[in-house]
C-alpha cells in the first residue's frame, strides 16, 4: 500500500496566447512513504535550533522513515481488519 501520494496526469502546455506549445507527461508523484516521512519530519524539526547539526539531521531522517513505515503498517492492518469485518457481513 505504498502507492503514489500525488500522481498527476499530463496534458497540453499552453503559452501566454493560449496556443499549445508542448505536452507534459504523466508523473507518478512521490510515494506515500515519502509523504508520511515528510510529515513526521516536519513535526520533529519545527522550531528546533538543533536541526542544523549533521548528526541530528541524519537521526531525524531515520526516525521519519521509521515512523512512515509504522504508519504504512498500521494502514495495512486497518485495511485487513476492515476487509475481515466486511467479509463477516
Amino acid at each position: 500500500m505504498n502507492g503514489p501520494a500525488f500522481p498527476q496526469r499530463g496534458g497540453p502546455i499552453a503559452d501566454a496566447s493560449g496556443s499549445v506549445c508542448g505536452y507534459l507527461g504523466d508523473s507518478p508523484g512521490m510515494t506515500l512513504r515519502d509523504y508520511f516521512a515528510a510529515k513526521a519530519m516536519e513535526g520533529q524539526i519545527a522550531g528546533d535550533a538543533d536541526a542544523t547539526e549533521d548528526c541530528y539531521r541524519v537521526n531525524i531522517a531515520r526516525f521519519s522513515y521509521a515512523m512512515a513505515d509504522a504508519m504504512l503498517a498500521a494502514r495495512q492492518e486497518g485495511a485487513t481488519q476492515t476487509a475481515e469485518l466486511e467479509a463477516e457481513r
